[in-house]
């Protein structure tokens, strides 16, 4: 079964000088191809992947001259990958030794037996290896889970920014990689991005390794950059894909309860402020109103939550009609 498909893996480096030699080691004899994005990393890391290629003609080392960030890298590596025609899975790998090689087996079965597009790890699955994650990433991925389910569209997955993941190349060659983040939020953003084409997205349990790494993404960039990036792909979601490409009882639920909840707000406020300065109490009706929009609005809203729960993708793209897949989308749309 493994020798059916030619797998790339791809590993953007940055820093990893003690780590990248071990993890480039580790990986299976079976598969086709390594690529080694070496991410202007200040240390020995680049050095390090090039003895390695020197010795095996399966790996490539690629090199920026600035620094890009993860997203950057695994563009230019996605980049790489596409020119290969013979390469029908992609696996990305981080270069700190936190994923197991041995995993990637349970990856590539996962695509051909479940017929999924997209599989992608997930840590909370394994609560012995969870105990080692630190509680505030246990907390802030947990909360950040659920926005990236509201964002996304994928209610049936968790730990979004988890890195370890493989695509189908055909579902990568629909992707627009112009709109993948470049840097931290680019896990979640290639979850946007699938989301966009409706590919079927699929979590494989995974224990991670914990050992002398540090990670980069902070608390803070997490609750302020965060934020308004998961808005946005949410916006666009809703915007080019469901209103736009297809429009859907969930989106006229949404525009309608969006309305009525705003409408009754402003009219129970401005009539609340009206009467409190005339020192009146307010007609009954005017606030039975204001209450029944402001429920209605509720209600719409909880609706479309229920709808686009039951919508998550569940057919794959590589087994649906050509003329029923969305066209790849346009870099300059919102």
């Amino acid at each position: 079964m493994l020798k059916s498909s030619n797998v790339a893996v791809i590993i953007p480096a940055y820093k990893a000088e003690a780590h990248i030699e071990g993890v480039l080691r580790g990986i299976p004899s079976w598969v086709h191809r390594i690529i080694v994005v070496n991410d202007a990393s200040p240390d020995a890391t680049g050095e390090r992947a090039l003895e390695f290629a020197s010795g095996n003609p399966k790996c490539t080392v690629l090199t920026h001259e600035t620094n890009q960030g993860v997203g950057g890298a695994m563009v230019t590596g996605f980049k790489a990958v596409l020119e290969d025609p013979s390469v029908n899975v992609v696996i990305k790998m981080d270069s700190d030794g936190q994923m197991s090689p041995d995993r990637l087996s349970k990856f590539l079965e996962v695509l051909q037996q479940q017929g999924c597009d997209f599989v992608k790890a997930n840590r909370f699955m394994h609560l012995k290896a969870l105990q080692q994650m630190p509680l505030i990433r246990q907390i802030g991925n947990t909360g950040l889970g659920f926005l990236t389910k509201i964002a996304t569209g994928y209610w049936s997955i968790f730990d979004p920014t988890n890195g370890f993941f493989g695509i189908r190349a055909t579902t990568l060659k629909r992707l627009d990689l112009e709109q993948l983040a470049s840097r931290y939020y680019f896990e979640i953003s290639l979850l946007g991005e699938l989301g966009m084409q409706r590919a079927t997205v699929r979590d494989l349990p995974t224990p991670a390794v914990y050992s002398d790494e540090v990670s980069n993404l902070s608390v803070t960039r997490t609750l302020f950059d965060f934020p308004p990036r998961l808005f946005r792909t949410w916006l666009r979601r809703m915007v080019v894909r469901d209103l736009l490409w297809s429009f859907s009882a969930k989106t006229l639920f949404l525009f309608c309860g969006v309305i009525l909840g705003l409408g009754g707000t402003i009219f129970g406020g401005v009539n609340w402020l009206r009467y409190g300065l005339m020192d009146v109490p307010a007609p009954t009706g005017t606030v039975v109103l204001a209450a029944l929009l402001v429920t209605l609005g509720f209600q719409l809203c909880l609706q479309f939550l229920v709808l686009d729960i039951q919508d998550e993708p569940k057919q794959p793209l590589w087994s649906r009609p050509t003329d029923s897949l969305y066209p790849p989308p346009n870099a300059n749309v919102l």
